[in-house]
């Protein structure tokens, strides 16, 4: 725990260093002394609110093991394990995600693809309209960080995202850009630097 928020007779509330992420991508964790503990993230990050929100925050690319396919941990779930597994020496039983706008969600969605140097990958998706979508939101990495252009992310012709390194967002995914029923074609590219790899995450939140 790297600062201790506000402390109680019954709660504590910090937030959590994990892996080389920025502090603005730092967990919090609300631990009761009945046994709850929540891992979070503020839904405006006041110090910076270009960090606020959206689910892409939670995929961790910093974590090298992360790079994998199925993704099966995240910030907020390493955090929890760590609070739950190495600081109070509890197991975790009965964990769920839960999203406080939307508390009528209840699927979560990651789908996730890897591109080498040079190369462009691609999925295909469709959503049916019978799906309440709550959140569209991504998350991109690529293994050169100081280019401006190490990965391109595009949905069909429209470019969400380009940098290098770690980023996440949301809004650029508007219901046009992802329309229901029909296919998307999702592609993440990768500039042919030396030892370069890109990846994305799209993430669904729906019902």
């Amino acid at each position: 725990m790297v600062n201790v928020e506000n402390e109680t007779s019954d709660y504590v509330i910090g937030s959590l260093k994990w892996g080389s992420i920025s502090s603005d991508d730092y967990p919090h964790c609300f631990v009761h002394k009945d046994g709850w503990i929540v891992v979070y993230y503020l839904k405006i990050n006041l110090a910076n609110p270009t960090t606020t929100g959206w689910l892409g925050k939670i995929i961790d690319w910093s974590d090298r093991s992360q790079i994998s396919f199925p993704i099966t941990s995240n910030l907020l779930y390493d955090g929890l394990y760590y609070i739950a597994t190495q600081t109070l020496g509890i197991s975790i039983t009965n964990a769920k995600y839960y999203h406080f706008q939307y508390p009528t969600a209840t699927k979560l969605l990651f789908a996730i693809k890897q591109a080498g140097g040079g190369q462009t990958a691609t999925f295909n998706i469709k959503i049916p309209s019978t799906y309440t979508i709550y959140e569209r939101s991504w998350s991109c990495y690529s293994i050169t960080t100081y280019a401006s252009d190490a990965y391109t992310f595009k949905i069909d012709a429209t470019q969400i995202s380009r940098g290098g390194g770690r980023h996440y967002g949301g809004p650029e995914i508007t219901e046009t850009i992802l329309s229901p029923d029909v296919f998307h074609t999702i592609s993440i590219s990768a500039t042919d630097y030396y030892g370069n790899s890109a990846y994305v995450c799209l993430i669904l939140l729906y019902s």
